[in-house]
């Protein structure tokens, strides 16, 4: 009698649930491709091709293509990077509240200092030891959080351009062999330009929120000491400063978008070096490939000697206005509730008793620091405007990358341009059939390109042979 195996319940209780699990990842796989193209697709109307010609600047060009890729950035607001964003403005603003009562501080212990009293001026020092430990913890979260932004914008923005690169429809070859708008190879744009953005991008909301919430807040304060006076005096200070700088400060931009330009074609100059190293050897090309090179390097180092030559100029008219100008104007400004009793509080231009100098000597302290936070916050704001002209550098050649990819994954490409009679539409000459054998006479090798509108690449102009 034959032995009829049978499978055990527990065994098909497994198998089933291993294949309603493939068919839920299989599902779940699915969604995401799916939700990916129409992610892709939604967004592409936001990156249309622009003219590769036009100035880099700070304009509402740059604004409109940071708010394109600041919707990659921030889909919505319920990403890790949104609540990095504003966990750092959380210590960001506790920074700054720090900073004013640390002002408050010093004016304390300097006025015990003066009036002799130690028991105060002891307790004032264990209050600033105290605070030390918010304030060195406040500022290493600041730089911490930072670079966790950094790195959150790249890491988004990276794996958006793989998508895009790395997808179906082949766009990397298409970048790479049949559209020429991507100059230096797309290598240079993922993998540095990216990150130069993302870093520039990170460090300007830092350089840029807390110095106009320090401005805010310090002007705040100050008025109650230096007056309306005081205060409009300083708003005149800070637009005159802005509208100097502006009209000196050169286009870094464009400097900042060049310089990564000539970084990519050195790099794809050595990417061809080794792509090619065989045949190189072979036909004894490496004298050549030398020469190919230290020039493309020498065209770099010229660009970026040029850059540091023209900082030379901006940084002392910068330094001149921030440091000094604006230290000196701060003295005169502290100096108003002293000399000047009608403009600031009356009760600090009274008699000179022993009460009165130790009252004067904490105003004019107090003032002093929350002065020179005043001036670092301006100054960080004006040394800012330099950094948001080089992020539209680095905006522009992100944006070029995304809105490429994006016209290649619709196919729409942009090779060499050549005369109308090589298009595909349009093809000339004549085919004469003859036992002479094979004859090319005046025959123009054209590459074919990808379209019925568009024109190949000539590789032989005018071929004769037989």
């Amino acid at each position: 009698m034959p032995l009829l195996s049978t499978l055990h319940p527990r065994s098909k209780a497994m198998g089933a649930s291993v294949l309603l699990t493939a068919t839920f990842v299989t599902l779940y796989k699915t969604k995401q491709l799916y939700l990916k193209e129409k992610e892709h697709k939604d967004l592409a109307s936001l990156f249309p091709i622009i003219d590769f010609t036009q100035k880099v600047g700070v304009n509402k060009e740059f604004r409109r293509q940071l708010g394109a890729i600041a919707s990659i950035l921030f889909p919505h607001w319920h990403t890790k990077e949104a609540a990095l964003l504003v966990l750092h403005s959380v210590f960001l603003v506790l920074r700054t509240y720090l900073s004013v009562v640390v002002a408050r501080l010093d004016g304390r212990i300097v006025r015990d200092l003066v009036n002799g009293n130690g028991r105060q001026f002891l307790i004032g020092l264990g209050y600033w030891f105290a605070i030390a430990v918010p304030a060195t913890y406040t500022n290493s979260m600041i730089r911490y959080l930072q670079s966790k932004l950094s790195i959150g914008f790249r890491t988004r923005l990276t794996r958006y351009i793989h998508d895009l690169y790395l997808d179906k429809q082949k766009t990397f070859y298409k970048a790479i062999n049949l559209d020429n708008r991507i100059q230096g190879g797309a290598d240079q744009f993922i993998t540095t330009d990216v990150a130069k953005f993302c870093e520039t991008l990170s460090s300007l909301y830092s350089n840029l929120a807390k110095p106009i919430l320090d401005t805010i807040i310090f002007n705040y304060q100050l008025t109650k000491s230096i007056g309306f006076a005081g205060m409009v005096g300083l708003m005149i200070n800070y637009v005159i400063t802005a509208r100097l700088l502006r009209a000196v400060t050169p286009s870094f931009g464009k400097l900042a978008a060049m310089e990564a330009q000539l970084e990519g074609d050195f790099r794809a100059t050595h990417a061809r070096l080794i792509t090619n190293a065989e045949e190189i050897a072979f036909y004894n090309g490496a004298e050549l490939e030398h020469s190919i090179l230290n020039k493309s390097y020498m065209k770099l180092i010229k660009h970026i000697n040029s850059i540091y030559k023209i900082r030379i100029r901006y940084n002392m008219f910068e330094d001149f206005l921030i440091k000094y100008a604006w230290s000196a104007f701060g003295l005169i400004m502290c100096a108003v509730p002293v000399f000047g009793p009608q403009l600031g509080q009356p009760q600090t231009a009274a008699d000179n008793s022993h009460e009165q100098v130790g009252a004067r000597t904490k105003g004019f302290i107090t003032n002093k620091r929350l002065m020179m936070s005043l001036a670092d916050a301006g100054g960080r704001m004006m040394y800012s405007y330099k950094e948001l002209a080089e992020l539209a550098g680095y905006t522009s050649r992100v944006y070029t990358l995304l809105s490429v990819l994006h016209a290649l994954h619709e196919n729409q490409f942009d090779g060499p341009k050549e005369p109308k009679q090589f298009t595909l539409t349009h093809l000339h000459g004549q085919v004469i059939y003859s036992d002479a054998g094979i004859v090319f006479d005046q025959v123009p090798i054209v590459a074919p390109a990808p379209g019925q509108d568009r024109v190949g690449e000539v590789l032989v102009n005018n071929l004769k042979i037989q």
